[in-house]
């Protein structure tokens, strides 16, 4: 590597989810095992590659694991809620995000696994808005 930078991600090679070191065209296996947070932790992150697998030969996953629970939080300051064409809450709207709602780099997202589920905002179903999604 060129830099001192280390950029790990989640990539899938022959059907198996593992982590590397990007490295140009190159992507540097460091675990055989699919665990981020403990790549992220453990020495052998920084350490020699166990192997190198053309970039080609990868698919970029999303950097979260299959068990991750993100939570955002909606209209969360003045300027997204003029952009959103809604009022600041009185109180935070706080929103989870499925790991399964997040792809890779170059990824296409499948519009038939979003949920059209009813959701209850302030005592009314409304439908969720999927324009521009």
């Amino acid at each position: 590597m060129t830099d001192k930078t280390i950029r790990l991600g989640r990539y899938c090679i022959d059907g198996r989810t593992l982590i590397g070191r990007a490295d140009g065209e190159f992507v540097d296996i460091v675990s055989e095992n699919d665990d981020l947070p403990g790549t992220l932790t453990s020495p052998a992150s920084a350490g020699p590659a166990l192997r190198r697998v053309p970039v080609s030969a990868t698919t970029i996953l999303p950097p979260l694991a299959p068990a991750a629970r993100v939570f955002a939080i909606a209209i969360n300051y003045p300027a997204h809620g003029v952009e959103a064409k809604f009022p600041p809450p009185v109180r935070p709207l706080i929103f989870y995000k499925a790991p399964s709602n997040f792809i890779g780099h170059g990824g296409t997202l499948n519009p038939e696994q979003r949920s059209d589920q009813p959701v209850r905002l302030r005592g009314r179903d409304r439908r969720r808005d999927r324009k521009g999604l």
